[in-house]
């Protein structure tokens, strides 16, 4: 019962996150360092970011994603 271990077998969902303005790289090293999201992969010819993490920290990275896509 660690920390490792509860983070280890927590239940984790995908969200895509279509940008229209913001640059894809840019959003995700945002959310890799501000929200040290688990797996961030970038997709440049859709301008899309495409994350895997805890659901409580994928509705912060849509926050964050908001704010980055003004």
């Amino acid at each position: 019962n660690t920390a490792a271990k509860q983070r280890e077998y927590q239940q984790l969902a995908v969200r895509s996150f279509y940008l229209a303005n913001a640059d894809a790289k840019a959003v995700a090293a945002a959310l890799k360092q501000l929200l040290k999201v688990r797996e961030a992969v970038v997709d440049e010819k859709l301008n899309l970011v495409v994350v895997r993490d805890t659901p409580q920290a994928l509705r912060l990275a849509a926050r964050v994603v908001a704010l980055h896509d003004v």
